[in-house]
């Protein structure tokens, strides 16, 4: 199940692949479908596992830049069994919509060193760093 068109568009590429895109409406910016078709379409779906990103990245929780996208991660998170968060150390900034809080994420990957994530790292156990 994939909300980003330009990844779905690849995906369908592989022979073995089976792609499912949802509904809705296209944020030109992202080129990732939003809206309520798309939160519909996804509360119609058991997710054994959902890889997302984010925007932003604190002590709070992940965020994103429109309420939309973060429609979008939260009914996903709600519906996944296991959630991986990937943030880049670029990521630590702030951003206005709430996704969810760190402890919603069973994983979190980031390429940020352990010195710029001592206060999360201290509080979440499920940090996982990599270099860049």
């Amino acid at each position: 199940m994939l909300g980003q068109i330009l990844v779905a568009a690849q995906l369908a590429q592989k022979p073995d692949a089976s792609v499912i895109l949802l509904g809705g409406t296209v944020n030109v910016g992202s080129n990732a479908v939003i809206g309520s078709l798309a939160v519909g379409t996804l509360e119609n779906f058991n997710i054994d596992l959902m890889l997302s990103s984010c925007a932003a990245l604190d002590e709070n929780g992940a965020y994103e830049l429109s309420l939309e996208t973060a429609l979008i991660k939260q009914t996903a998170v709600k519906r996944a069994k296991r959630r991986v968060l990937v943030a880049t150390r670029a990521k630590l900034f702030y951003a206005p919509y709430r996704v969810r809080a760190l402890d919603a994420y069973d994983r979190i990957v980031t390429t940020a060193d352990r010195e710029q994530l001592k206060t999360l790292a201290s509080k979440y156990a499920n940090f996982v760093t990599r270099q860049a």
